[in-house]
């Protein structure tokens, strides 16, 4: 299997990196202090991020890995998920998962994507987008 070339397109979210290290960052411009919580280890383990310029924090470690939960702790008050996050698999509020997209099985390697200048992104808040504030709210009012 040939080595896989780990781009970063992203300043913000996890990344991993080719030494196996993982990076994460994330835009806290009011915040004092930001921690990164790894969660499923008893008790959580807390690292203090490094400010970084215009409101940025980093941390760079080998303490994670890719399916680790992880949350931010800013001021030593408010547990946030990543909102870069790939993964939210408790749900919007609950801690974040690193995932490797590295690691995906595609199925169709002959795909190529769609070129940018057919894309359209439309983003949408489900709660306030219909009276039932749900999917199946926004289902009924799109074609």
């Amino acid at each position: 299997m040939s080595s896989v070339h780990r781009s970063h397109p992203m300043p913000f979210g996890t990344h991993i990196r080719d030494d196996g290290k993982i990076n994460f960052r994330l835009w806290a411009p009011g915040a004092d202090k930001v921690e990164l919580c790894l969660k499923g280890s008893a008790p959580e383990l807390k690292l203090l991020m490094t400010p970084e310029a215009d409101g940025w924090y980093g941390i760079t470690t080998e303490l994670a890995g890719s399916g680790f939960y992880y949350q931010y702790l800013i001021n030593d008050k408010h547990y946030v998920p990543d909102p870069a996050s790939r993964y939210q698999p408790e749900d919007v509020h609950g801690s974040s998962q690193v995932i490797d997209p590295n690691t995906w099985q595609w199925q169709d390697h002959d795909w190529k994507g769609r070129p940018w200048e057919e894309a359209v992104f439309y983003e949408l808040h489900v709660g306030t987008f219909s009276q039932e504030g749900s999917f199946s709210g926004v289902k009924k009012r799109l074609d």
